[in-house]
Protein backbone atom coordinates (compact mmCIF):
# COMPACT_ATOMS: atom_id res chain seq x y z
CA UNK A 1 0.00 0.00 0.00
CA UNK A 2 2.98 2.12 0.73
CA UNK A 3 4.11 2.15 -2.52
CA UNK A 4 0.72 2.80 -4.20
CA UNK A 5 0.23 6.00 -2.32
CA UNK A 6 4.02 6.79 -3.28
CA UNK A 7 3.68 6.54 -6.61
CA UNK A 8 0.14 8.61 -6.84
CA UNK A 9 1.76 11.05 -4.36
CA UNK A 10 4.34 11.46 -6.82
CA UNK A 11 1.91 12.05 -9.71
CA UNK A 12 0.47 15.29 -7.86
CA UNK A 13 4.25 16.56 -6.77
CA UNK A 14 4.65 16.72 -10.18
CA UNK A 15 1.67 18.11 -11.41
CA UNK A 16 2.12 20.80 -8.72
CA UNK A 17 5.92 21.54 -10.24
CA UNK A 18 4.83 21.73 -13.73
CA UNK A 19 1.59 24.49 -12.30
CA UNK A 20 4.43 26.84 -11.32
CA UNK A 21 5.78 26.77 -14.94
CA UNK A 22 2.16 27.64 -16.63
CA UNK A 23 0.94 30.78 -17.86
CA UNK A 24 -2.47 32.00 -16.29
CA UNK A 25 -5.47 31.38 -18.73
CA UNK A 26 -3.83 27.84 -20.43
CA UNK A 27 -6.45 26.06 -21.75
CA UNK A 28 -6.92 22.68 -21.16
CA UNK A 29 -6.64 21.34 -24.31
CA UNK A 30 -3.33 18.76 -25.31
CA UNK A 31 -1.86 19.03 -28.53
CA UNK A 32 -0.14 16.81 -30.59
CA UNK A 33 2.85 14.66 -29.67
CA UNK A 34 1.98 15.32 -26.15
CA UNK A 35 2.63 12.13 -23.75
CA UNK A 36 0.91 10.79 -20.66
CA UNK A 37 1.69 8.30 -18.04
CA UNK A 38 -0.67 6.96 -15.96
CA UNK A 39 -1.85 4.60 -13.69
CA UNK A 40 -5.17 3.00 -11.94
CA UNK A 41 -6.48 4.53 -9.22
CA UNK A 42 -9.48 2.38 -7.97
CA UNK A 43 -10.36 2.47 -4.31
CA UNK A 44 -9.54 -1.35 -3.56
CA UNK A 45 -6.57 -1.34 -5.15
CA UNK A 46 -5.09 1.93 -3.64
CA UNK A 47 -6.13 1.23 0.28
CA UNK A 48 -6.31 -2.31 0.42
CA UNK A 49 -4.16 -5.48 -0.81
CA UNK A 50 -6.99 -7.94 -0.41
CA UNK A 51 -4.67 -10.44 0.48
CA UNK A 52 -2.63 -10.13 -2.17
CA UNK A 53 1.55 -10.84 -1.73
CA UNK A 54 1.39 -8.27 -4.78
CA UNK A 55 -0.62 -5.45 -5.88
CA UNK A 56 0.57 -3.48 -8.42
CA UNK A 57 -1.52 -0.68 -10.18
CA UNK A 58 -2.24 -0.80 -14.00
CA UNK A 59 0.37 1.14 -15.57
CA UNK A 60 -0.54 3.68 -18.84
CA UNK A 61 1.50 5.35 -21.85
CA UNK A 62 -0.61 8.05 -23.91
CA UNK A 63 0.30 9.36 -26.96
CA UNK A 64 -1.69 12.33 -28.59
CA UNK A 65 -0.99 12.42 -32.08
CA UNK A 66 -3.76 14.99 -33.09
CA UNK A 67 -4.85 17.56 -30.34
CA UNK A 68 -8.29 15.27 -29.96
CA UNK A 69 -7.09 11.61 -30.64
CA UNK A 70 -4.47 9.69 -29.06
CA UNK A 71 -3.39 6.08 -28.67
CA UNK A 72 -3.02 4.44 -25.23
CA UNK A 73 -1.22 1.17 -23.99
CA UNK A 74 -2.04 -0.51 -20.50
CA UNK A 75 -0.34 -2.89 -18.91
CA UNK A 76 -1.12 -4.49 -15.60
CA UNK A 77 -0.23 -7.26 -12.96
CA UNK A 78 -2.05 -8.96 -10.97
CA UNK A 79 0.07 -12.03 -8.35
CA UNK A 80 -0.46 -13.51 -5.28
CA UNK A 81 2.21 -15.23 -3.37
CA UNK A 82 0.54 -16.98 -0.59
CA UNK A 83 2.13 -19.52 2.27
CA UNK A 84 -0.38 -20.98 4.66
CA UNK A 85 0.81 -23.19 8.13
CA UNK A 86 -1.30 -26.02 9.69
CA UNK A 87 -0.90 -27.32 13.01
CA UNK A 88 -0.96 -31.73 13.02
CA UNK A 89 -0.30 -34.30 15.09
CA UNK A 90 3.07 -35.99 15.19
CA UNK A 91 2.75 -39.44 14.47
CA UNK A 92 5.57 -40.56 15.53
CA UNK A 93 5.31 -39.07 18.87
CA UNK A 94 2.17 -40.28 19.07
CA UNK A 95 3.04 -43.54 18.80
CA UNK A 96 5.42 -43.96 21.03
CA UNK A 97 3.01 -41.87 23.76
CA UNK A 98 -0.52 -42.03 22.69
CA UNK A 99 -1.06 -38.79 24.88
CA UNK A 100 1.74 -37.15 23.45
CA UNK A 101 0.31 -33.84 22.33
CA UNK A 102 3.14 -32.57 19.89
CA UNK A 103 2.48 -31.01 16.56
CA UNK A 104 4.39 -30.55 13.57
CA UNK A 105 3.26 -28.12 11.00
CA UNK A 106 1.86 -28.92 6.98
CA UNK A 107 2.10 -26.69 4.70
CA UNK A 108 0.50 -25.62 1.32
CA UNK A 109 1.80 -23.11 -1.30
CA UNK A 110 -0.78 -21.08 -3.41
CA UNK A 111 1.06 -18.83 -6.42
CA UNK A 112 -1.42 -16.88 -8.77
CA UNK A 113 -0.41 -14.83 -11.59
CA UNK A 114 -2.04 -12.81 -14.08
CA UNK A 115 -0.90 -10.38 -16.48
CA UNK A 116 -3.08 -8.38 -18.70
CA UNK A 117 -2.67 -4.96 -21.45
CA UNK A 118 -4.84 -3.61 -24.05
CA UNK A 119 -4.35 -0.74 -26.45
CA UNK A 120 -6.87 2.08 -27.10
CA UNK A 121 -7.96 3.95 -30.07
CA UNK A 122 -9.46 7.45 -27.69
CA UNK A 123 -11.49 10.36 -29.22
CA UNK A 124 -11.70 13.62 -27.02
CA UNK A 125 -13.95 16.03 -26.79
CA UNK A 126 -14.51 19.43 -25.08
CA UNK A 127 -12.23 21.91 -24.43
CA UNK A 128 -13.04 22.63 -20.32
CA UNK A 129 -11.25 20.74 -17.14
CA UNK A 130 -13.72 17.97 -17.60
CA UNK A 131 -13.60 16.51 -21.05
CA UNK A 132 -14.90 12.96 -22.37
CA UNK A 133 -13.70 10.30 -24.73
CA UNK A 134 -14.58 7.30 -26.82
CA UNK A 135 -12.83 4.96 -28.37
CA UNK A 136 -12.05 1.63 -29.12
CA UNK A 137 -9.66 -1.35 -27.66
CA UNK A 138 -8.16 -4.76 -27.70
CA UNK A 139 -7.17 -6.39 -24.84
CA UNK A 140 -4.63 -9.55 -24.38
CA UNK A 141 -4.78 -11.31 -20.63
CA UNK A 142 -2.85 -14.59 -19.53
CA UNK A 143 -2.21 -16.21 -16.05
CA UNK A 144 -1.47 -19.38 -14.23
CA UNK A 145 -2.00 -21.20 -10.87
CA UNK A 146 0.05 -23.49 -9.51
CA UNK A 147 -0.79 -25.40 -5.44
CA UNK A 148 2.15 -27.46 -3.35
CA UNK A 149 1.50 -28.98 -0.37
CA UNK A 150 4.54 -29.82 2.02
CA UNK A 151 3.70 -32.38 5.28
CA UNK A 152 5.69 -33.42 8.28
CA UNK A 153 4.09 -36.87 8.38
CA UNK A 154 5.84 -38.95 5.62
CA UNK A 155 3.39 -41.48 4.41
CA UNK A 156 4.44 -45.16 4.40
CA UNK A 157 3.47 -49.17 4.08
CA UNK A 158 3.06 -48.65 8.27
CA UNK A 159 1.46 -44.99 7.88
CA UNK A 160 -1.04 -45.42 4.75
CA UNK A 161 -2.74 -42.46 5.89
CA UNK A 162 -0.46 -39.90 7.92
CA UNK A 163 -1.82 -36.76 9.95
CA UNK A 164 -2.41 -34.05 7.23
CA UNK A 165 -4.06 -30.95 7.34
CA UNK A 166 -7.59 -30.78 6.88
CA UNK A 167 -8.46 -31.19 2.56
CA UNK A 168 -4.99 -33.20 2.07
CA UNK A 169 -6.90 -36.53 1.05
CA UNK A 170 -9.20 -37.61 -2.04
CA UNK A 171 -10.19 -40.79 -0.96
CA UNK A 172 -6.92 -42.39 -0.05
CA UNK A 173 -4.10 -40.19 -2.18
CA UNK A 174 -2.98 -37.03 -0.77
CA UNK A 175 -2.22 -34.59 -2.88
CA UNK A 176 1.16 -32.65 -3.28
CA UNK A 177 0.39 -30.12 -6.50
CA UNK A 178 -2.29 -28.94 -8.58
CA UNK A 179 -1.08 -27.19 -11.71
CA UNK A 180 -4.15 -25.42 -13.59
CA UNK A 181 -3.47 -25.31 -16.99
CA UNK A 182 -2.46 -21.89 -18.25
CA UNK A 183 -5.63 -19.61 -19.24
CA UNK A 184 -5.61 -16.76 -21.58
CA UNK A 185 -8.00 -14.35 -23.42
CA UNK A 186 -8.17 -12.12 -26.41
CA UNK A 187 -10.95 -9.47 -27.20
CA UNK A 188 -12.08 -6.09 -28.05
CA UNK A 189 -14.92 -3.85 -27.70
CA UNK A 190 -15.76 -0.01 -27.55
CA UNK A 191 -14.49 2.51 -24.32
CA UNK A 192 -16.51 5.85 -22.64
CA UNK A 193 -15.27 7.48 -20.16
CA UNK A 194 -13.94 11.45 -18.73
CA UNK A 195 -11.27 13.05 -17.75
CA UNK A 196 -11.16 15.92 -15.33
CA UNK A 197 -7.92 18.41 -14.85
CA UNK A 198 -7.11 19.18 -11.20
CA UNK A 199 -4.10 21.07 -13.01
CA UNK A 200 -3.08 21.83 -16.23
CA UNK A 201 -1.57 18.74 -16.96
CA UNK A 202 -2.76 16.55 -14.01
CA UNK A 203 -5.77 14.52 -14.81
CA UNK A 204 -8.02 12.47 -13.13
CA UNK A 205 -10.54 9.87 -14.96
CA UNK A 206 -13.04 7.51 -15.12
CA UNK A 207 -13.88 4.78 -17.89
CA UNK A 208 -16.64 1.91 -18.24
CA UNK A 209 -15.77 -0.24 -21.57
CA UNK A 210 -18.56 -3.16 -22.91
CA UNK A 211 -16.48 -5.81 -24.78
CA UNK A 212 -16.55 -9.07 -26.20
CA UNK A 213 -13.79 -11.71 -24.85
CA UNK A 214 -12.86 -15.04 -26.03
CA UNK A 215 -10.95 -16.81 -23.65
CA UNK A 216 -9.00 -20.12 -23.46
CA UNK A 217 -8.66 -22.89 -20.10
CA UNK A 218 -5.50 -24.82 -20.87
CA UNK A 219 -5.44 -28.61 -19.38
CA UNK A 220 -4.84 -29.14 -14.99
CA UNK A 221 -3.11 -31.52 -13.73
CA UNK A 222 -2.76 -33.23 -10.04
CA UNK A 223 0.11 -35.28 -8.63
CA UNK A 224 -0.84 -37.25 -5.00
CA UNK A 225 0.81 -40.01 -3.25
CA UNK A 226 -0.58 -43.05 -2.27
CA UNK A 227 0.71 -46.38 -0.76
CA UNK A 228 0.38 -49.18 -3.45
CA UNK A 229 1.00 -53.04 -2.80
CA UNK A 230 3.32 -52.04 0.34
CA UNK A 231 4.59 -49.07 -1.67
CA UNK A 232 4.61 -45.38 -1.55
CA UNK A 233 4.34 -43.99 -5.21
CA UNK A 234 3.16 -40.80 -6.80
CA UNK A 235 0.20 -40.68 -9.19
CA UNK A 236 -0.16 -38.27 -11.98
CA UNK A 237 -3.31 -37.60 -13.53
CA UNK A 238 -5.42 -35.12 -15.74
CA UNK A 239 -7.65 -33.32 -13.92
CA UNK A 240 -9.82 -31.19 -16.46
CA UNK A 241 -8.96 -31.12 -19.77
CA UNK A 242 -9.82 -26.99 -20.28
CA UNK A 243 -12.34 -25.82 -22.09
CA UNK A 244 -13.34 -22.38 -24.01
CA UNK A 245 -15.79 -19.08 -23.16
CA UNK A 246 -16.99 -16.32 -24.95
CA UNK A 247 -18.67 -13.63 -23.20
CA UNK A 248 -19.98 -10.20 -23.14
CA UNK A 249 -18.64 -8.09 -20.49
CA UNK A 250 -18.74 -4.98 -19.39
CA UNK A 251 -15.08 -3.94 -17.51
CA UNK A 252 -13.56 -0.77 -15.47
CA UNK A 253 -10.46 0.87 -16.78
CA UNK A 254 -7.70 -1.57 -17.94
CA UNK A 255 -9.54 -4.20 -15.85
CA UNK A 256 -6.71 -6.64 -14.26
CA UNK A 257 -9.01 -9.09 -12.95
CA UNK A 258 -11.60 -8.70 -15.79
CA UNK A 259 -14.06 -7.50 -13.07
CA UNK A 260 -17.49 -5.66 -13.97
CA UNK A 261 -16.64 -2.24 -12.41
CA UNK A 262 -15.98 1.59 -13.21
CA UNK A 263 -12.54 1.98 -13.68
CA UNK A 264 -10.71 5.25 -12.32
CA UNK A 265 -7.31 6.36 -13.21
CA UNK A 266 -4.67 9.58 -12.40
CA UNK A 267 -2.73 10.71 -15.45
CA UNK A 268 -0.05 13.40 -16.13
CA UNK A 269 0.93 14.87 -19.71
CA UNK A 270 4.27 15.41 -20.70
Amino acid sequence: MKRKIIIISSFIVLGFARMQAQTEGEVYVLKAGTIALGASANIANIFTNAGDAVKVPTLCLQYYFTDKMAVRATFGINSTNSLDKYYVRDDAAFILNPLSNVQVVDTKKVLNSSYNSSIAIQQFFGESKLRGYIGLQAIYGVGSSNTTNAYANPMSAMNTSPSSFAGAYSGNQRALEVNVGSTYCVGGGVIAGFEYYVLPRLSIGGEMSLNAIYSHAGQSNAKSEMVVNGEVVTVNQAVSPGGTNIEIKSLGYASKDMKEQIGFYIMYHF
